[in-house]
């Protein structure tokens, strides 16, 4: 590079200067708490790792992974709970949106904070609420159904009921960030767009499907790709409301490497089991993004 491009970005670095300073503390905290932990996972998956000393084995750790056939129940949980919560998420996210955004602002901005603010509560505290209302003998599902003489559900003890009242506590609580990114997209479009479409005789369905949908994917795909990864990072609910049971069927990718990591102390398999996460939750989300980018529809 000449000597004139250094002094350059010389130049501009002096003249920043107070901008690096300002990202500093977090650039710094991002790579020693965030990307080195991350690269560190790679290194330590090829390890024997334990208190007494670590021992290179190579790919072992992922063999015996994919010969063990919880990893494959907890692969098929992980996507049916991610898909079914993606989709429910999003259906009943645009459905919300659709309703609150004719409203004025204020009301909007009334439904923002009242949808958004459940999902700053504590993942705890909820996820005990929530084992409460699903308890078999005094919970509130069973005396609602008793009420009709319907015998209740054992709703977190049966293996066919567990991972689906999770995915329905999910889909009640929701996530009120995907509310807000849908009604602020639905705000960045141009209100002569709707004016054309019924000056051309569009109805309010045609409206939604050529004008309003197509340009709220980006916001769509944002909801989608960030609902994905905080589905693939559940760990509370499970670890409070069923321990991955019963008979794992609730147990995930991400709390399969609790289990393996702070329950049988195999930390390398542990960071195998993350690595295959990385890969899996990446393939997705370039899938996703490939999809939602191009010219199929929803």
């Amino acid at each position: 590079m000449p000597t004139s491009s250094f002094v350059n970005i010389w130049r501009r670095i002096k003249k920043e200067r107070w901008a690096y300073v300002f990202i500093a503390p977090g650039t710094i905290l991002f790579l020693v708490f965030r990307l080195w932990p991350a690269i560190n996972t790679f290194w330590l998956s090829m390890m024997d790792f334990s208190i007494r000393g670590n021992t290179w084995i190579g790919l072992t750790n992922f063999i015996d992974i994919f010969n063990d056939p919880i990893f494959y129940k907890s692969l098929q949980n992980t996507v049916v709970l991610t898909a079914a919560i993606v989709i429910l998420d999003l259906c009943i996210s645009l459905f919300l949106a659709i309703l609150i955004y004719p409203l004025s602002k204020i009301s909007q901005v009334i439904f923002k904070c009242a949808f958004y603010f459940p999902s700053i509560a504590s993942a705890v505290v909820v996820a005990l609420i929530w084992t409460w209302l699903f308890e078999p003998r005094f919970g509130i599902f069973n005396y609602m159904l008793s009420i009709f003489d319907i015998q209740g559900f054992d709703w977190l003890g049966n293996p066919n009921l567990a991972l689906w009242a999770l995915i329905f506590k999910e889909a009640i609580t929701g996530r009120g960030i995907s509310l807000v990114v849908l009604l602020t997209s639905m705000d960045n479009i141009p209100e002569s767009l709707y004016e054309s479409a019924k000056i051309d005789g569009a109805n309010g369905l045609k409206q939604f499907m050529y004008v309003t949908l197509p340009l709220i994917r980006p916001g769509i795909l944002y909801v989608v790709l960030m609902t994905t990864i905080y589905t693939f990072r559940i760990f509370a609910p499970i670890h409070i409301m069923t321990r991955g049971g019963p008979f794992y069927a609730t147990t995930t990718l991400v709390y399969r490497i609790y289990n393996v990591g702070f329950g049988r102390f195999e930390f390398g398999m542990a960071a195998a089991l993350g690595v295959i996460v990385f890969f899996v939750l990446g393939i997705t989300s370039f899938i996703q993004h490939r999809v939602m980018d191009s010219g199929y529809e929803m």
